[in-house]
């Protein structure tokens, strides 16, 4: 129960930003935490922007976005990551790829393409495996 795969194209968000939000989220850069399942030696955040590409690719998760780092940032970088957390949540605005995934299946994708996530694992005798390849 629960745990719903759910995609949706970065492009379609990244169009819904303000220009200045684009702006902002292309050329500034933001303290990202590195999860510690990604985590090379002791490194615990990078600096870097969040669109990346010439605004083609996105790179974030709201988790990963320090929110005492970022009290720290100006008042319009916080106002660029509210405006996009604010589309990322409008569900019903977007359109959410949420194929019925059965046992053995998997799904592979471009990460800077698509933003994923799923909903609240509810069956505690789920297991998920996260694997990532590096293909550049």
């Amino acid at each position: 129960r629960g745990g719903k795969f759910q995609m949706v194209r970065t492009q379609e968000i990244i169009d819904k930003l303000s220009p200045e939000t684009k702006r902002l989220l292309r050329d500034e850069t933001y303290k990202i935490n590195v999860p510690p399942d990604f985590r090379k030696g002791n490194i615990e955040y990078i600096c870097g922007s969040i669109l990346l590409n010439g605004e083609k690719h996105i790179r974030y998760r709201r988790d990963i976005i320090d929110k005492s780092r970022l009290k720290e940032e100006s008042a319009e970088k916080q106002a660029a990551i509210a405006e996009l957390n604010s589309i990322i949540l409008s569900e019903n605005q977007l359109h959410v790829f949420q194929p019925k995934l059965e046992n053995n299946m998997m799904v592979l994708f471009d990460n800077r393409r698509f933003l994923h996530g799923r909903t609240k694992i509810q069956d505690l005798e789920r297991y998920l495996l996260r694997v990532r390849f590096n293909l550049s």
